[in-house]
C-alpha cells in the first residue's frame, strides 16, 4: 500500500504542476517582449496546452483503485510526450507548413484517440480493460512507437537546423535559437525512452521516482521559457538595419561624390559591371545574405563603390532596390511552392534579417512604386 500511495502521488503532482504552469506560461511575458508576444513567444499557447493536458491525469487520482485509471495514468506519458513533443518543437523553431499538418494529424491522431478512449475508461471507472491487457499494451507500445520515430524525425530536423546555423550554410537565421534548441533537442526522446523503461520494467517505487523527475524537468522547462529565447534576436536586427542604413547612407555619399567629380563611365564598362553584378548576385544567391553590403560585392568584383554606385544608379536604381527586390521576388516564389510556410521562416530564408525587416522592406518597396 505504501508504494501504491506513493506511485498515487507522483501522478497528482504531476496533474497538479500541469495546471499551476499552464496558467502562469499563458499569464505571464516578460516587458517589454509582451508588445511583440508572436515573434518572442512563438508557441505560449500551444506550451500552456501543453501542461494544461496533463490535468486529465486527474481521473486516474480519483479512481485510483481502478485497473483503467491506473492504465491510463501509466500510459499517458509514452504516448503524449512524442506526439506532443514534435508539434512543440516545429511550432517553436519555426517548422510549421500545411503539409505537414498533415502528416502530423496522420500519425499523432491514432495516439491521442487511444488517450481520449483510456480516459474515458478512467473517468468512468471499471476494470474492463484487465482481461485485455497484453493486446492494449501492445496497441499503445506501436502507437508510442510511432509516435517516436516521428518525434526522432523531427528532431533531425531540428538537429539540421542547429549545425546549419553553427557553421553559417544558412546566414539569413539570424534569430534562431541555437542554444536554446541544442538543449531541448534530446529532452523529448531521453524522457520517452526512460518512461518506456520504467512502465514495463519497472516497479511503482521506480515509476514514481521517473515521475517525480519528470515534473521537476516540466517545471525548469517552464522556467527557462518564460524568459524569451529569441532575447538576442532584437540585437541582430538592430546589427542588420544598422548596415543596411550605413549602406544606403554611403550610398548617398557616393552619389554626392561621383556628381562633384563628374566621374563618367564608358558604356561598355557599364555593361560589363552589369552582367558581373547580375551573374554574381543572382546566380550565387548573395542576396540572401542578410550582412550583404557593397563593399562585399565590390572586392568579389574587384572593382571599387564609386563604380558601383554609377551602374547601380543607372542600371538598378540602386544597390539597396536591387538587392531587396531580389528578396522580395525569393520570399514570393516561396509562398507560391508552399502557401503555408510561416512569416519567420519565410523572413529567414529570403535573405532578411527578422519579420520586421521583411515587413520594412516590402512596405518601403512598395511605397517607392
Amino acid at each position: 500500500m505504501p508504494l501504491l500511495s506513493l506511485e498515487l502521488a507522483s501522478f497528482y503532482t504531476i496533474a497538479v504542476v500541469g495546471i499551476v504552469c499552464s496558467i502562469i506560461r499563458w499569464g505571464h511575458m516578460c516587458r517589454p517582449y509582451d508588445k511583440n508576444a508572436e515573434y518572442f513567444y512563438p508557441s505560449r499557447k500551444i506550451v500552456s496546452v501543453f501542461y494544461l493536458l496533463f490535468a486529465s491525469l486527474i481521473a486516474s487520482v480519483v479512481n485510483w483503485n481502478d485497473f483503467d485509471a491506473r492504465f491510463f495514468a501509466r500510459s499517458f506519458i509514452i504516448l503524449y510526450i512524442p506526439a506532443f513533443s514534435s508539434l512543440m518543437f516545429r511550432s517553436y523553431f519555426g517548422g510549421i507548413s500545411r503539409k505537414w499538418i498533415f502528416w502530423y494529424v496522420i500519425i499523432s491522431a491514432p495516439s491521442f484517440v487511444m488517450l481520449l478512449y483510456l480516459f474515458f475508461l478512467a473517468c468512468c471507472g471499471g476494470d474492463s480493460l484487465s482481461e485485455h491487457v497484453t493486446i492494449i499494451k501492445a496497441i499503445v507500445g506501436a502507437l508510442s512507437l510511432i509516435g517516436a520515430i516521428q518525434l526522432f524525425v523531427v528532431s533531425q530536423w531540428l538537429g539540421k537546423k542547429i549545425l546549419n546555423f553553427i557553421h553559417g550554410e544558412y546566414s539569413s537565421e539570424e534569430d534562431f535559437p541555437a542554444q536554446f534548441a541544442k538543449v531541448v533537442l534530446l529532452l523529448p526522446i531521453l524522457v520517452w525512452l526512460l518512461d518506456i523503461v520504467t512502465l514495463y520494467f519497472g516497479s511503482p517505487t521506480v515509476i514514481a521516482c521517473f515521475n517525480f523527475a519528470f515534473t521537476a524537468s516540466g517545471v525548469a522547462l517552464m522556467l527557462i521559457i518564460l524568459h524569451p529565447q529569441r532575447c538576442t534576436s532584437s540585437e541582430i536586427e538592430r546589427s542588420v538595419e544598422n548596415i543596411v542604413a550605413e549602406d544606403v547612407m554611403l550610398e548617398s555619399v557616393d552619389d554626392t561624390i561621383t556628381a562633384s567629380r563628374q566621374i563618367q563611365l564608358p558604356g561598355p564598362i557599364k555593361d560589363r559591371l552589369e552582367k558581373q553584378i547580375r551573374d554574381i548576385i543572382t546566380g550565387e544567391q548573395l542576396y540572401l545574405q542578410p550582412h550583404f553590403t557593397k563593399n562585399d560585392l565590390a572586392k568579389r568584383l574587384g572593382t571599387n563603390r564609386t563604380y558601383l554606385t554609377i551602374v547601380f544608379r543607372e542600371r538598378f536604381s540602386s544597390f539597396y532596390y536591387y538587392i531587396n527586390s531580389l528578396r522580395l521576388a525569393h520570399a514570393d516564389r516561396l509562398i507560391a511552392q508552399n502557401p503555408g510556410i510561416s512569416l519567420g521562416e519565410l523572413a529567414a530564408c529570403s535573405g532578411f534579417g527578422s519579420v520586421r525587416s521583411y515587413n520594412r522592406v516590402k512596405k518601403h518597396l512598395a511605397d517607392e512604386k
